[in-house]
């Protein structure tokens, strides 16, 4: 009989003591532990598939729970609402305007009588228009006038220029004018213009600013100094100016006006 590793292992040894047994029956016991583990695994891995099998699937259902149904009620007929009346028109507000014809050069004999060329004054409370409607409190009116007997006679009520009509007019449609333009009111400045001595000896120059009326004539009145440069300047601009010829009149509405007009005259040293 041939020996094994535990026969050389035991060999003069004690083989009562219980290792030599257990060392020789370990393999039994080794085989016969896998096998079982095993069939176990092996068990326990085909069950569910052998129960599906053997048993056949239930089925499921679903409950579905159907809303109760509302009855639709019919519609009900659109009623007709009325509709609300709308508001009276109202008429718009007359203005009160004056009537501005376009200029228009004609001889004086051909002027009627009855054309009306509004004021500043009157031009400030009320518009410029095609025709002339007013309350009656701007124009000349005329007044009925009755001796009880006859018929109605018509008188007109004469509105005289006051002093505030008179004051000279700052802003007009056509300014007044030198004769001959600025280029013949600068040849006359140059004639007539003298260079004051101390304003020399002292090396003055400058300009001085004139404020003055023309008239509806042309003439020159109300000579003021609005800026000057003292030396005697101011007093040679007021002189030159009181000399200079009528100048054109300045225009508003095709008439002759009072405006009021300012002027620069220049004292450069040569």
């Amino acid at each position: 009989m041939a020996m094994t590793l535990d026969d050389y292992l035991f060999e003069n040894r004690n083989r009562a003591y219980g290792a030599y047994d257990l060392r020789h029956s370990y393999g039994k016991f080794a085989f016969r532990a896998t096998i079982i583990g095993v069939s176990l695994f092996s068990a326990g891995l085909f069950t569910p598939v052998l129960m599906g099998m053997i048993k056949p699937a239930e089925k499921s259902y679903k409950l579905t729970v159907l809303p109760k149904p509302t009855p639709i009620e019919a519609p009900e007929e659109a009623k007709d609402i009325p509709l609300p009346e709308p508001p009276p028109q109202q008429e718009a507000p007359v203005l009160n305007t004056y009537q501005t014809l376009p200029p228009e050069i004609v001889p004086n004999e051909d002027v009627p009588e009855d054309v009306f060329i509004a004021t500043q004054d009157q031009l400030k409370q009320h518009q410029a228009g095609q025709q002339t409607i007013l309350d009656g409190v701007d124009l000349p009116t005329a007044i009925e006038l009755s001796d009880g007997k006859g018929p109605k006679k018509e008188d007109i009520v004469e509105v005289k220029p006051t002093e505030k009509d008179d004051l000279p007019i700052v802003n007009v449609e056509i300014h007044p004018e030198y004769p001959g333009g600025a280029d013949a009111m600068a040849k006359f400045l140059r004639d007539n213009l003298r260079y004051p001595p101390q304003a020399q000896q002292a090396g003055i120059a400058g300009k001085v600013y004139l404020s003055f009326v023309v008239d509806k004539d042309g003439s020159i009145s109300s000579v003021e100094i609005q800026k000057g440069i003292g030396f005697g300047c101011d007093e040679e601009a007021m002189r030159v100016l009181r000399k200079m010829p009528r100048w054109k009149p300045g225009r508003q509405q095709n008439m002759a006006v009072k405006c009021r007009f300012n002027l620069p005259i220049a004292f450069q040293l040569e």
